[in-house]
């Protein structure tokens, strides 16, 4: 699955774990930066300026109770659409850039703003899932999105959840929502996979993979034997490494040939991807799972988050119909 079709399954749901915890957000985001920063954005999208004020943009395309829309309002809004995989229409964008407005004037008015130092420490944590700055800077330019346009993301996200925190307050998830989420997220979200810490020879022919084994059995040093045997040019560097790795992803036919395998054992050949390997085991690791007690606090705060962003949106649409929005001529 490509970066842009793992967001746009999640974007379809809009369900952004920002409040998660970092070792939950890194198993459920990490596949790709772009499902990261659909976890990072939330339903209202990106709004230039730390603190929630419009950018700079030149002329003015249309006021909302007064306040102006500029073009650079509504580029910021495309541009989300852009990275999230989605529609960046100008008029979808104009709507959405309407209620952005809608929503810093009551940050504004309830006295919530957002530090520049808090949208800082948000991207860094985005470059450091997305595997580095490299990978970062590519995805955002291959969404013709700019830095400043995802700082304004991230600083609107933060100020939605800060304005939702402060109008519904009251609004908390419950104990057996919180129960029901463990129940059902259980296996996804709350279970370390068991994996196998491996090496693997690859070789041409079974006759030579049972020779292969037989050195190993014999105590010859794994890396060696890789480096001197494998057909992988890989393994001339690595010694035939392949460091930890979940059972699940495995395929089945080494799955089932290291099923019975110890700690520092050899595997019989096996034949994968057209070619004989065999493999070492040098650690196994059991399936782990998180306990709910360990788990509750966050969960209640992300499903409180996610009550207090929908309330929000509906707020919002009903400011957005009872606005004063008038069109540049």
């Amino acid at each position: 699955m490509t970066p842009q079709a793992s967001l746009r399954g999640m974007a379809a749901a809009r369900a952004r774990w920002g409040s998660i915890a970092a070792g939950w957000q890194a198993r459920f985001a990490a596949v790709a930066l772009l499902a990261v920063l659909a976890a990072v954005l939330c339903a209202c999208g990106g709004q230039p300026g730390a603190s929630g004020s419009p950018a700079p943009g030149g002329s003015v395309v249309l006021s909302v109770n007064g306040e102006p829309v500029t073009p650079a309002d509504i580029d910021a809004v495309r541009a989300e659409a852009r990275l999230a995989g989605e529609d960046d229409a100008e008029k979808r964008a104009r709507n959405e850039a309407v209620r952005r407005v809608l929503l810093r004037a009551e940050a504004r008015r309830l006295g919530v703003k957002v530090d520049e130092s808090a949208v800082a420490a948000r991207i860094s944590r985005l470059e450091e899932h997305a595997g580095g700055s490299q990978i970062f800077n590519a995805t955002l330019e291959r969404a013709a999105m700019s830095r400043q346009q995802l700082a304004a993301a991230v600083s609107h996200a933060l100020l939605a959840d800060s304005l939702g925190a402060a109008k519904f307050a009251v609004s908390r998830a419950t104990e057996a929502e919180v129960r029901a989420f463990y129940r059902r997220n259980r296996d996804v979200l709350f279970t370390t996979a068991a994996a196998v810490r491996i090496g693997k020879v690859t070789l041409p022919t079974r006759s030579l993979a049972e020779r292969v084994a037989r050195r190993l059995r014999r105590g010859e040093a794994f890396a060696d034997v890789a480096r001197r045997f494998s057909m992988d040019p890989a393994a001339k560097e690595s010694g035939g490494m392949l460091g930890w790795i979940s059972v699940h992803t495995l395929p089945i036919e080494v799955r089932q040939a290291l099923a019975e395998v110890p700690r520092g054992g050899v595997s019989d050949p096996v034949r994968s991807s057209g070619k004989w390997q065999v493999f070492g085991v040098f650690a196994r690791r059991a399936a782990r799972v998180k306990a709910f007690a360990a788990v509750a606090k966050e969960i209640e705060k992300e499903l409180t988050r996610r009550r207090r962003a929908a309330a929000l949106t509906r707020w919002a649409r009903r400011a957005a119909a009872a606005a004063t929005v008038v069109t540049a001529q």
